[in-house]
């Protein structure tokens, strides 16, 4: 069952404050519940319009206030503390109850788990990414570091605020390998002249073979 609403200010992905909107009974209870909508009748129709100008100065503060908190807490990181295995799983998840519960802590009131927007439940020791919807048009990404240790999440955050940049390519390394390129012609007439000077070194003992033979043959005298 559907029921026809009113909306008292800017709903994501319904509309805009005054617009009259259909929609499921149970999300219909949680917006009538919020104070984001009334019932669609000709009596609240009426109320509305009489009342429109402080609706929209109370949605124009509302949107103030979520910016002034996004400035403040944009980028911002919430460490947890909790036990994990040697491979990083930790024992029990971090959900978005448990984000709410810190930022109520840190001073983000007024805020309710719908608005903790985690795509999943937080299960490995690491830096997380989560949103809270602030207002329809204000988001705040802020992150969850999951750590053993507070050292341990403090060197997380570090590490993923101060990445390392990536090796360059050793141009040192490339440099001795053409210097043994420009070497290796060099190292090769090198071989050559030694290979000459053992033929001279050859030829010299030949021609030395030869003497010595043409003097055996000689008449011995008498």
């Amino acid at each position: 069952m559907r029921l026809d609403l009113v909306l008292l200010q800017q709903v994501k992905n319904l509309g805009a404050l005054g617009a009259v909107c259909s929609v499921r009974r149970g999300y219909a209870n949680f917006l009538l519940r919020e104070k984001k909508a009334l019932r669609a009748t000709k009596e609240n129709m009426a109320y509305f319009e009489q009342k429109r100008s402080e609706f929209e100065a109370q949605n124009k503060d509302r949107k103030a206030q979520a910016t002034k908190q996004k400035e403040t807490y944009q980028g911002k990181m919430l460490h947890f503390i909790k036990a994990a295995g040697d491979t990083g799983q930790l024992y029990g998840s971090i959900m978005g109850r448990d984000i709410l519960q810190s930022l109520t802590e840190k001073g983000l009131s007024h805020l309710t788990t719908a608005m903790i927007l985690l795509s999943k439940p937080i299960k490995t020791v690491g830096v997380h990414p989560f949103c809270v919807r602030l207002h329809p048009d204000v988001e705040l990404d802020m992150y969850v570091v999951a750590a053993k240790t507070k050292d341990e999440a403090v060197a997380l955050e570090d590490a993923f605020r101060n990445p390392k940049p990536a090796p360059k390519p050793a141009e040192a390394a490339a440099k001795p390998k053409e210097a043994a390129g420009d070497k290796a012609p060099e190292a090769t007439a090198g071989a050559v002249k030694a290979d000459v000077a053992k033929e001279a070194i050859s030829s010299e003992e030949v021609k030395a073979d030869v003497k010595a033979d043409k003097a055996s043959e000689k008449p011995q005298e008498s």
